[in-house]
């Protein structure tokens, strides 16, 4: 559905050679946890647009908007997903709808369908309009943060490997 924004970062060879003996130092728990706390850190103002821009009918699709940081062993690289979550306590499960929206529909009931409509007036009627207009979230988001992402990512890791190598020697 959205594009992945990928980063990748590229160092000389000697550079290399003493920032790889410095982290094969530091233990790997350490390593993950501070680079998770980058990534969090970087896609920040991304989060607070993203709720900003969600809409707030009830206020569940803005609370189930979440930063989650995790290393795949698979791939052997940070995963970072920002969004709406579909599992958990906070989950929402309209998210898409709301993103995309629903083409409106009329339909016929067999009966009458009575409901309070504008000022509070009783209103019967045979025919039932639904459809959701979109109001997108995900994808202003995506696009406006794009290409800030990657060098906010790559500042932080450079700042944490020149603490982490600053303290080893």
């Amino acid at each position: 559905m959205l594009d992945a924004v990928k980063v990748s970062a590229k160092f000389d060879e000697s550079q290399a050679t003493r920032i790889v003996r410095a982290l094969e130092k530091m233990p790997f728990n350490v390593a993950r946890r501070e680079v998770g706390q980058i990534m969090k850190r970087a896609f920040r103002p991304a989060f607070n647009t993203m709720r900003s821009l969600a809409p707030k009918k009830s206020g569940r699709l803005k609370k189930s908007i979440a930063t989650i940081t995790f290393y795949s062993r698979a791939s052997k690289s940070w995963v970072v997903r920002l969004g709406p979550r579909f599992r958990g306590p906070n989950r929402s499960y309209t998210a898409h709808f709301a993103e995309l929206g629903v083409k409106p529909s009329k339909r016929t009931t067999r009966g009458e369908f009575t409901f309070f409509g504008k000022g509070g007036k009783l209103v019967r009627t045979k025919e039932v309009t639904s459809g959701v207009p979109k109001q997108p979230f995900v994808r202003p988001t995506l696009n406006r943060y794009r290409d800030t992402i990657p060098f906010r990512i790559k500042k932080g890791v450079r700042e944490f490997l020149v603490r982490e190598f600053k303290k080893q020697t």
